[in-house]
């Protein structure tokens, strides 16, 4: 079931260019090569005009998947087409889990889980994706993101101009 709506979000959210053009991970016909390559066009391009060009690499921490909190999550899914009964499933999905710890054979006692997106289920990654999707709005410098890995780079044509927009950009980011 899981799977199931997985791929028809997907597939809704594709039709309906919801997701970010230039976000690369876990989406169809989309893969970290082709990220890379268009870095490299970019970046070979610029060097080519002999354009220096500054580059900066940035990862949500790992701990964000475990922290992103329920309503957000869900307020996004509303934004991006999804109502009624298939929220209500996402809600049921992300809430009311619980979890315990098993080391060696023993068992902690069990805890609500009250924010995450679980780990190794089908809509983890997706549900990530719909969380960061609007994250680089507002940001002018190219953008190449694989999930959460991110890439933000400019050519500096006007040093002292596009120093400043690029710093501008890593503010709005952080």
């Amino acid at each position: 079931m899981e799977k199931i709506i997985r791929d028809r979000s997907i597939e809704f959210w594709l039709r309906y260019k919801v997701f970010n053009q230039n976000q690369f991970g876990y989406l169809r016909n989309k893969s970290t090569l082709s990220q890379l390559l268009l870095c490299y066009n970019d970046w070979a391009q610029a060097r080519n005009a002999k354009i220096t060009t500054d580059v900066f690499f940035f990862r949500f921490p790992k701990s964000v998947r475990h922290i992103v909190p329920y309503e957000p999550v869900l307020h996004k899914l509303e934004q991006y087409g999804i109502s009624g009964v298939l929220l209500n499933w996402f809600r049921n999905f992300l809430t009311n889990r619980s979890q315990c710890v098993v080391v060696r054979g023993s068992f902690s006692t069990w805890t609500k889980v009250t924010s995450g997106v679980p780990q190794g289920t089908s809509l983890g990654p997706i549900l990530i994706l719909t969380y960061i999707n609007d994250f680089r709005n507002g940001i002018s410098s190219p953008t190449k993101l694989f999930a959460d890995d991110t890439k933000v780079y400019r050519g500096l044509i006007d040093l002292e101009k596009d120093k400043q927009i690029l710093q501008s950009d890593l503010d709005r980011m952080t």
